[in-house]
């Protein structure tokens, strides 16, 4: 009977073959030939650059597969063995591990309750978050990734915004639910939910079955993971994959086995298809393990050393294959180096990362909700955590590895915004945890507490944690700030009722892309976030405020000089919807209440 490997290895071979040579025959095409039907992969328009570029791109990809297939035909027979090797270790580790949780629940252990405690608890703070109002940021993966054909997003990148395998994941939601925002988060609400347990995996690794527990109740309310499990984006799939590396990094470092590298691999490259970013926890990882097995080698130094050597290049391969549509319609600079995370001048990069505001930012986002009391508490227990593991026997703290941060982006000279950062989160609550307890071990008790006693408290704490930030905090009310709208179904009727077909409206900013979600939604005209920068514009024209005044979105559309400052001369409150204000300006205003727009010469002046 063919195993399972067998087949994957023959079927992987089939297509990395077939890739070479239909990308082969691609990068022979004329461009003149290919023009007409390439159209829909250009990411600007410009369907003659695409098609010229096409075929250079296609040579490449078509070398690089070719390589890769003869590589899998020489080593056909030892790479099927320790596929079959490892896919049999990874699923034995994984039955192990699901009949001990099984029994555990059977036999009414206090710590099995408690972290399913622990998960539903967090799954109702994350649920009931679900349907929030779209984020800027959202919305414009909506509408430029999710919404669009899948080969769109599959193919292309506009300012880093695209994050590929998230989008493959939320295209089937959105099919089903089109754009309600509760079904499109569904696959980032899952990935925050899972990873509670994993970070439960991840303090037992380093510290027993008590620090796990309360490292997964802290995960429950830690901000920034807590955040993107309720935003559609990629970066809940990057800190569960950076967990998973850790928690399979403790297992290799101490019982190295062939599924477990699989599972390595495979983490890492589901990571950097959501993210280009994952090559930050993935060398936090990799260094990680580099020097904690220099230090205190684990069970056949040497081979893991090359193991790790061949875990990487796999990787590498690997995320290669997934990215190859990607690269062959984008090219590798719109994934490695899109404008928002394009290199910068020395003095701009040095006056960043010298400022107080820098990293009081970074630090406050790592920190929210929590009060900066309680903030610094753990800050120093995390000290306390990287010190008492360096002193014991186990394997280096992980939060070593994160020396290699600052290094990388020296090299890069690039300036990551705070939520590429979010997968630190619960690497620095484990090491928190491992703190306390080692705090709590020198306490002059009578006596340790009991497994049933923490058990108890990390789900109470759990519990109150999640009530806290649903209750008592401004933890969601403070991320609505990009989300434009706080009533979006009032603006939708508020723009139904007052706007005609041809009509022009101007929203900039915050407000830009939740204002074209919104018209997306409900069905409203497209036309009316563009229609005033034509030249021969003779609608109305309107505008939507909230958060900022009016002025400053007149003031940045007259800086882009894509409309006429005339049409902006005057304006007028039309109606409140929500938090947000909608308004009418004219050139020339009738009898009413009108004024002038601060900043706007008028092109006639009002009437007397």
């Amino acid at each position: 009977m063919r195993r399972p490997a067998g087949a994957i290895h023959s079927i992987a071979y089939l297509l990395v073959l077939v890739g070479a040579v239909a990308t082969g025959v691609l990068g022979w095409v004329p461009a003149e030939v290919l023009a007409p039907r390439v159209g829909f992969l250009s990411p600007d328009g410009g369907i003659e650059g695409l098609a010229s570029s096409i075929g250079p791109r296609a040579r490449v990809i078509s070398l690089l597969l070719a390589a890769l297939a003869a590589f899998l035909w020489l080593l056909r027979l030892p790479l099927r063995q320790r596929l079959e090797d490892a896919m049999d270790d990874l699923a034995g580790w994984l039955g192990t591990g699901i009949r001990k949780a099984r029994g555990a629940l059977a036999a009414g252990d206090p710590a099995a309750w408690s972290l399913v405690l622990i998960v539903l608890a967090g799954a109702a703070l994350r649920g009931a978050h679900l349907a929030e109002p779209v984020e800027y940021d959202e919305a414009w993966t909506v509408i430029e990734w999710i919404s669009q054909p899948l080969h769109v997003g599959l193919t292309q990148q506009r300012e880093a915004n695209n994050h590929v395998f998230h989008t493959l994941l939320a295209r089937p939601f959105y099919l089903l639910g089109g754009y309600r925002m509760a079904a499109i988060r569904i696959p980032v609400f899952l990935a925050g939910v899972f990873l509670i347990p994993m970070v439960f995996l991840l303090g037992r690794a380093m510290g027993g079955t008590a620090v796990g527990l309360w490292s997964a109740a802290l995960t429950v309310g830690a901000g920034p993971v807590l955040l993107y499990s309720v935003r559609a984006r990629g970066y809940a799939f990057l800190a569960l994959a950076f967990a998973t590396l850790i928690v399979t990094g403790y297992r290799l470092l101490r019982e190295p086995s062939p599924g477990a590298w699989l599972l390595f691999v495979v983490a890492s490259a589901l990571g950097a298809f959501s993210i280009p970013a994952m090559l930050y926890p993935f060398l936090v990882a990799v260094l990680w393990m580099t020097v904690s097995a220099l230090v205190r080698p684990p069970q056949r130094g040497r081979v893991f050393f090359g193991e790790l050597i061949r875990a990487c290049a796999a990787t590498g391969v690997l995320t290669l294959l997934l990215y190859a549509p990607f690269l062959l319609a984008s090219g590798p600079l719109a994934l490695l180096r899109p404008p928002f995370a394009a290199p910068v001048s020395t003095a701009e990069f040095l006056g960043h990362w010298a400022s107080f505001q820098t990293w009081t930012s970074l630090v406050g986002f790592l920190a929210d909700p929590l009060p900066a009391a309680v903030a610094s508490l753990l800050g120093l227990a995390v000290v306390v955590g990287m010190l008492s593991s360096i002193r014991g026997n186990s394997p280096l703290p992980p939060a070593l590895g994160i020396v290699v941060l600052p290094i990388l982006v020296g090299i890069q000279h690039v300036l990551p915004p705070d939520r590429v950062w979010t997968f630190l989160s619960p690497l620095l609550v484990a090491t928190a945890c491992l703190g306390g307890a080692w705090v709590v071990s020198y306490l002059p008790t009578p006596r340790m507490p009991t497994r049933r006693m923490a058990a108890l408290a990390s789900c109470l704490g759990a519990v109150a944690l999640a009530s806290m930030i649903q209750w008592r905090s401004d933890f969601f009310h403070r991320a609505r700030y990009l989300s434009g709208f706080d009533r979006p179904s009032e603006v939708a009727a508020c723009l139904e009722r007052h706007l005609g077909p041809e009509d022009g409206l101007l929203v900039k900013g915050v407000l830009y892309w939740p204002a074209r979600f919104l018209i997306a939604a409900n069905e409203l005209p497209d036309s009316w976030t563009t229609a005033h920068r034509q030249e021969d514009f003779s609608g109305r024209l309107w505008a939507l405020s909230a958060h900022d005044p009016l002025a400053v979105a007149v003031a940045e559309e007259i800086r882009d000089g894509r409309t006429r400052p005339g049409l902006m001369s005057y304006v007028r409150d039309v109606e409140v919807c929500g938090n947000a204000t909608l308004h009418q300006m004219a050139p020339t205003p009738a009898a009413g209440d009108w004024r002038p727009v601060p900043g706007v010469t008028p092109a006639r002046p009002a009437p007397g």
